[in-house]
């Protein structure tokens, strides 16, 4: 969760005034539809064209109870529909990625991602141009969860080559649209698909971007060929959600619905987004500073975007932050760069919390083997 710089997870204002005029209206709770609230699919339909220069007729959502959940609808649809066995999946990764797809029924495999805080780039490219033809395959959009590490727009345009003449069928997944410089850039790989004709699948969680953890609104996309190709897939996710949620709840979709297409509220929401923005790059510049003065430069600390950043950690470091300072994080090392409190008076937690940690930081030359391990389940 992003964590503001009082300290708290806090409910942006554009959210919150959208709340209290929903408030004043006097809806009846009545069940939604499979696909999800109208205007809750048109106004995602709009952003997603506005942002990607793909029609809106080519793109058909279903609401889901979150981002977890539209990658299960997915992982179902994969299955279920096309036929498909296995998913590939970006190493290191989010270790729920491996449960949602395995309890969908397919089998997640590995090609590489990043390496040492880096993109392995040339190699990626090289394991993703040997996926078998028509294969699916998992990519994160923005800031990669756990390292935050981001390819470039070239690197994005090349990967979008290989998947158009190997026919691979992308899922891009959009956990926290809007983290990069502005909220246009995230959405850049769809922009490289759009242009070469792909099909693919979308999903996306509001969660981080507009705070609303516990309302579970996200959604499935579907784009096809062709607006009909669209509407078929979507039908299709439909009869995966009557076996699912079938109805998915109201209120975070039309919090969504009310932010994205009533103007005074976009502008505000907009304004949030850029301040979380900037309250990430200012945590993790300050991260980095204080590693390198101890000894651990870690580039990547500073260079990388989003929520999350990896550090390096020595075997056995776990027990003893926990037991001595209190300092929970999974194996993989993976961090919420916000969750390290940097308000004005508490600026110094960011020393204590690298006095903890330092001793127990092994050189990214080191740690390869750990930077392959995806992020622990339940973490």
């Amino acid at each position: 969760m992003f964590v503001a710089a009082s300290g708290r997870v806090e409910l942006p204002r554009s959210v919150a005034e959208a709340r209290a005029r929903l408030a004043r209206r006097d809806d009846p709770r009545t069940y939604l539809l499979l696909a999800g609230d109208p205007g809750y699919r048109r106004s995602v339909a709009g952003l997603l064209s506005e942002v990607s220069g793909l029609p809106r007729q080519r793109l058909a959502v279903v609401q889901s109870p979150g981002g977890t959940a539209a990658l299960r609808l997915a992982g179902e649809l994969l299955r279920r529909s096309l036929g498909l066995s296995r998913v590939w999946i970006g190493r290191p990764t989010w270790g729920n990625y491996l449960g949602v797809f395995a309890a969908a029924g397919l089998a997640p495999e590995a090609f590489p991602f990043s390496r040492d805080g880096a993109v392995c780039f040339d190699t990626q490219r090289a394991a993703l141009a040997r996926i078998p033809r028509g294969d699916a395959v998992l990519l994160q959009a923005g800031a990669h969860l756990p390292t935050g590490c981001e390819l470039t727009p070239d690197q994005w345009e090349a990967l979008a080559e290989i998947i158009a003449e190997r026919a691979l069928l992308p899922v891009v997944d959009f956990a926290f649209p809007g983290d990069g410089p502005d909220l246009a850039d995230d959405w850049r790989p769809l922009r490289a698909l759009a242009r070469r004709d792909v099909e693919l699948l979308v999903t996306l969680t509001w969660s981080k971007v507009m705070g609303l953890y516990g309302e579970r609104v996200g959604a499935l996309v579907c784009v096809g060929r062709t607006p009909q190709g669209s509407r078929q897939a979507q039908s299709q996710a439909k009869g995966c959600v009557r076996t699912l949620w079938s109805s998915a709840p109201r209120h975070g979709g039309e919090l969504v619905t009310a932010i994205l297409t009533e103007p005074d509220l976009r502008a505000q929401w907009d304004r949030e987004l850029r301040a979380m923005r900037d309250q990430v790059r200012r945590v993790r510049r300050m991260l980095h500073a204080a590693l390198a003065a101890r000894g651990h430069p870690l580039p990547h600390i500073a260079s990388c975007a989003g929520l999350f950043a990896g550090l390096p950690l020595l075997d056995g470091a776990r027990p003893s932050l926990i037991a001595e300072h209190a300092i929970y994080l999974p194996a993989s090392g993976a961090i919420n760069v916000t969750a390290i409190n940097v308000t004005a008076i508490t600026e110094h937690n960011i020393d204590r919390f690298c006095d903890a940690v330092a001793p127990w930081l092994q050189p990214l030359s080191a740690g390869r083997d750990r930077w392959q391990r995806p992020l622990a389940e339940g973490s």
